[in-house]
């Protein structure tokens, strides 16, 4: 922690500012490009835990890959959701 610093020194950003105005930096964008460049080898890597039935091991790397779906589909206000079907005239 900072010694200087204090939560009375935090304020928030105004609305319609950005707090990061130069977006994301180089150090992401090579991250992001080496990490894609690995992708063929991790994708090896999960297949052999599955082919040594290593399922625990796959489950976990699924876990941290693939984002959960929504848990609940709502409507407006969060109330139920409504569907209008529309069928063309012959």
């Amino acid at each position: 922690m900072n010694p200087r610093g204090n939560p009375q020194n935090l304020k928030p950003w105004p609305k319609g500012v950005s707090g990061n105005p130069g977006g994301s930096s180089k150090a992401v964008a090579e991250a992001r490009k080496k990490l894609e460049s690995l992708a063929p080898d991790a994708v090896e890597v999960f297949a052999k835990l599955l082919k040594r039935r290593h399922f625990p091991a796959a489950s976990k790397i699924l876990d941290k890959t693939i984002p959960d779906p929504p848990k609940e589909v709502t409507g407006a206000g969060g109330g139920p959701l409504e569907v209008i079907v529309k069928y063309a005239d012959r």
